[in-house]
């Protein structure tokens, strides 16, 4: 989820310069002035991410699979700092929560035969979207009953790595 987020992800942030600044040697951010930071630039930095910037890897961001280390900074997606989005951790559990079902009952595949997300649309959302819908086939897996358990009754649910030391300490 992560990946994808990084990948298309649009957002702005804003940061409110308190002092006069010269920013690279060259330019002046002037106290009282706002900057703008589109996550773009900073998902798409190769000193951040490395030399496969531009490539999407599902696995990026699983620690057991990933042994390079991120700057956590750099990832902005939701935000940052003050402008940090609070919701973050809701919508992650309720994405993630909806696709895992989704992808344990259905095999899902591409109407037209292959997954094309070349062209995108202009939205006020913070991630691009395609600018056709694409139509996908829901193959179901099985007739099973399905009981599905998001964490152990009384405990947190671990969704981003940033809760899991929370959680333990809380647990």
């Amino acid at each position: 989820m992560k990946e994808a987020f990084r990948v298309h992800s649009v957002g702005m942030s804003a940061r409110a310069v308190v002092e006069d600044h010269l920013l690279d040697g060259k330019y002046l951010l002037k106290e009282g002035s706002t900057v703008l930071i589109p996550s773009t630039m900073q998902h798409s930095l190769p000193t951040a991410w490395g030399q496969d910037v531009d490539e999407f890897h599902a696995e990026r961001f699983i620690k057991q699979t990933n042994k390079t280390k991120h700057d956590p900074v750099a990832f902005r997606a939701f935000g940052g700092g003050a402008t940090l989005c609070p919701g973050r951790h809701f919508a992650s559990t309720e994405i993630l929560a909806f696709a895992s079902i989704v992808f344990l009952r259905f095999d899902i595949k591409p109407v037209t035969g292959s997954w094309s997300t070349e062209t995108y649309k202009e939205t006020n959302a913070a991630f691009r979207v395609p600018n056709r819908d694409i139509e996908v086939e829901l193959i179901l897996r099985d007739n099973r009953k399905w009981h599905l358990y998001f964490s152990e009754p009384g405990q947190p649910m671990e969704f981003l790595t940033e809760d899991i030391p929370l959680a333990a300490k809380e647990g």
